[in-house]
């Protein structure tokens, strides 16, 4: 059971960061200004923050 909790957070951990990275992307898009691209910057960083949530969950539960 663990290991099949495991496998669906992490699948859930990777569909928010693709939301995420395609919602935070479009939406500061413009790269013509600092603010902008530190946003940019802060939404990837978080993307990558929820992957690497939803791999732990997967090493932990699944063990793998």
């Amino acid at each position: 059971m663990l290991p099949r909790l495991g496998n669906v957070l992490y699948w859930g951990g990777c569909v928010l960061t693709g939301l995420v990275l395609v919602g935070g992307l479009l939406m500061f898009g413009d790269m013509g200004n600092a603010d902008t691209t530190f946003y940019a910057v802060l939404t990837v960083f978080a993307a990558v923050l929820i992957w690497l949530v939803g791999r732990a969950a997967k090493y932990v539960l699944a063990g793998n």
